[in-house]
């Protein structure tokens, strides 16, 4: 069994189990398929041409990260402890974040760094960082995915670039007041997942409508930060890396206008 420090994401897809019992089994195996399809290709870097990546000394053949689906909990956790590791883990989770958004299987989620185990062979995870994620994941009251203070304050590296409004990465993961269960809010960075996505319909409209009181909550919390993110940071960065351009969301062949209303 293998034991360092990892960056570790812990995500919940949010209203999965009420999905299981309300979908035929047919269905739902192949929205999951689909779901761990999706993983697997986001996983991989791009198979595009570009002079401008990220993530350029990446060997094209191996994982950005690991990972591990149960039902509707997705752990995925870095090749190693540096801080390169760290953030191939947030960028593929970034992106992630928003295919699932996207399909209409939203994600809560929490990412954490410190101790971890893992014996693949055997299927075993365990250790301080799973469960660091896993608590911050549940004690958010919204559709989003909040960074520990612990990722900071292991790599200097990190806290610069993030910090540093000119540098593109601190718009993809900025500082925001996540609402949490206690009716109170939390300043933690988080993954925006709404930079650089255009969702033609607008992305209230990504949301299944409901009457449940909880579930409307969440959705509000959501969209006021979708609607804070996108007065903020709404830009396309024609020298972005490619790990970083912009996605449509829509039916019609892109590039469309942008369909936010609130």
């Amino acid at each position: 069994m293998a034991s360092d420090e990892r960056t570790v994401a812990f995500l919940d897809i949010m209203g999965f189990r009420q999905k299981v019992l309300s979908t035929s089994g047919a269905k739902i195996l192949r929205d999951y398929e689909r779901i761990v399809d999706t993983t697997n290709a986001l996983l991989m870097p791009l198979p595009i041409k570009s002079n401008n990546r990220l993530f350029h000394d990446h060997p094209k053949n191996e994982k950005l990260c690991n990972y591990y689906i149960f039902s509707d909990s997705l752990i995925f956790y870095s090749m190693d402890n540096t801080y390169t590791s760290c953030l191939k883990l947030l960028v593929f989770v970034w992106r992630l974040s928003q295919y699932l958004l996207a399909s209409k299987y939203p994600v809560r989620g929490g990412i954490s760094f410190g101790e971890f185990y893992t014996n693949p062979n055997k299927g075993i995870l365990l250790g301080k960082a799973l469960i660091d994620s896993y608590d911050l994941e549940r004690m958010q009251n919204w559709i989003g995915i909040a960074l520990d203070e612990k990722i900071i304050d292991a790599f200097d590296e990190l806290r610069q670039m993030f910090g540093d409004p000119k540098n593109y990465l601190s718009h993809f993961f900025p500082i925001y007041p996540v609402p949490m269960k206690n009716q109170r809010s939390k300043e933690c960075r988080v993954i925006n997942w709404r930079k650089n996505i255009i969702i033609e319909k607008g992305t209230k409209k990504i949301f299944a409508e409901t009457k449940d009181k909880d579930i409307l909550e969440k959705i509000d919390n959501t969209l006021a930060f979708s609607k804070q993110m996108k007065i903020s940071f709404d830009t396309d960065d024609k020298s972005l890396p490619v790990e970083l351009k912009i996605i449509y969301i829509g039916s019609s062949t892109p590039p469309f206008q942008h369909g936010d209303e609130y």
